[in-house]
């Protein structure tokens, strides 16, 4: 076979050659030290992005009641996924605390520097894990959860279940 024969051929292999050499070179990581690209070091995170969530009443730091959580929380579905058919959501409690009392008890809200304070609310389901990413062999649905919410903006800061 001669190159004069079959350009087309030769010319379709050069591009596929060039074409693995750039992807490859724009979609491989160049660090292989396992190390976490810089720009998301713990001191430079990206910025957090809370839900939309319970609508303020006024202007306040706590800008709503506990009543108003609990109406939010029974009409809105829970985030991980609705409750089970035949089941209604259930709050065990509500607590109205510090973004700091809050990151003692577990919580991670230290991006949210400008919340003081945070309503958090735990439920009982049993729901869905529609919208959550499971191991083979887990169960579909758990028992309980929590959601955060900012009490002067409303926002749904956290949410979360169980470990799964």
């Amino acid at each position: 076979m001669s190159v004069k024969r079959f350009p087309l051929l030769i010319f379709v292999i050069v591009l596929t050659i060039v074409g693995v050499v750039v992807s490859l070179s724009v979609f491989v990581p160049r660090d292989v030290s396992g190390a976490p690209p810089s720009k998301f070091s713990p001191t430079n995170l990206p910025p957090m992005h809370p839900a939309p969530g319970i609508t303020p009443r006024t202007n306040a730091a706590v800008a709503f009641s506990t009543q108003d959580v609990q109406q939010y929380v029974l009409t809105h579905e829970f985030p991980a996924g609705a409750v089970v058919a035949g089941h209604t959501i259930k709050i065990l409690n509500i607590n109205l605390m510090t973004r700091q009392q809050a990151d003692e008890q577990g919580h991670e809200l230290q991006a949210y520097t400008t919340t003081n304070m945070v309503y958090v609310v735990y439920v009982e389901g049993p729901f869905y894990t529609t919208y959550v990413k499971t191991l083979v062999g887990v169960p579909p649905n758990v028992l309980e959860g929590y959601e955060v919410f900012d009490a002067h903006t409303g926002d749904i800061l956290e949410w979360g279940l169980p470990s799964l």
